[in-house]
C-alpha cells in the first residue's frame, strides 16, 4: 500500500514539469492524507498496539512525506512546537526526551531548524557541545543538517573537518546538505574542494561511499 509513495515523489521531483508536480503532489496528499491523520504523531493508535514496528515505520514515512517533502504547514507547525519542547528552546535549554514521540525527534528538529532559522540552529549547536550521548547527538546533527541558509550551510559543513564531530557523525552533515535542493550544489562543491582533507581524516570504508555524493543529482551537467 505504501510502496508507491516514493516512486510517485521521485517522478514528481525528477521528471515532472511545475504544473505536473503540483498535480502529483496534490494526488499524494489525497492518497496518503487519511493515513497521516489516522496515525498522527503519537504511538497510541490501534495499529501501534497490534504491530508497533509496522506502525512506527509507516508513521515515519508519512511524516517525511508530509512535513519534509510536501511541507504541510499544519504538520510542520506541530512538529516545530514539539521540537522546541524537546530541546528546551526558549525555556530551560535542556533536552526533554519525554516531550514527544522519540521516533519523530529528528524530523521535528529538522523542520524547526528550517522554520526558526539561526536562533534554533545556535541552540542545537550549544546542546551538541554539552552532550556525549550518541543518540541525542545524532538527532541534533540531523536537525542542524536540514538548514537551508547559505551562511549556516558552510558553517555546518566545516564541522565535518572539525574534531568537534565524531567519525561516524560526519556523513550525517554531508548527506543532509546534499539531500536538499537549496544546498546540494554548494555542498557538492564543498566536498570536491575539501576531498583531499576528507581523504586524510576519514577511514577507507567511509571513503568507499564517496560516489554517493551525487546520488540526488539527475541531469547531464551534474
Amino acid at each position: 500500500k505504501f510502496l508507491p509513495m516514493w516512486s510517485l515523489e521521485f517522478l514528481a521531483d525528477k521528471f515532472a514539469s511545475d504544473e505536473e508536480k503540483k498535480a502529483m503532489n496534490s494526488y499524494l496528499k489525497s492518497l496518503y492524507g487519511p493515513y497521516m491523520k489516522k496515525l498522527g504523531l503519537e504511538a497510541n493508535t490501534d495499529m501501534d498496539q497490534r504491530d508497533p514496528t509496522l506502525a512506527g515505520d509507516i508513521r515515519r514515512k508519512l511524516v517525511d512525506l508530509f512535513a519534509i517533502i510536501l511541507k504541510d504547514p499544519e504538520l510542520r507547525a506541530a512538529l516545530t512546537e514539539s521540537a522546541k519542547k524537546y530541546a528546551g528552546f526558549e525555556s530551560d535549554a535542556q533536552i526533554h526526551q519525554d516531550a514527544m514521540n522519540p521516533e519523530l525527534v529528528s524530523f521535528a528538529l529538522s523542520v524547526a531548524v528550517q522554520e526558526l532559522g539561526l536562533p534554533f540552529y545556535n541552540h542545537l549547536e550549544s546542546l551538541l557541545a554539552e552532550t556525549d550521548n550518541g543518540t541525542i547527538r545524532r538527532r541534533l546533527l540531523i536537525g542542524m543538517s536540514a538548514t537551508v541558509l547559505p551562511e549556516l550551510s558552510t558553517r555546518l559543513l566545516d564541522m565535518v573537518i572539525s574534531t568537534d564531530t565524531r567519525i561516524n557523525e560526519k556523513a550525517i552533515l554531508i548527506f543532509g546538505q546534499l539531500d536538499m535542493k537549496e544546498t546540494q550544489d554548494s555542498a557538492y562543491a564543498w566536498v570536491k574542494d575539501k576531498y583531499r582533507v576528507l581523504a586524510l581524516i576519514l577511514p577507507e570504508q567511509y571513503l568507499a561511499y564517496a560516489p554517493m555524493v551525487g546520488s540526488d543529482f539527475c541531469s547531464a551537467s551534474q
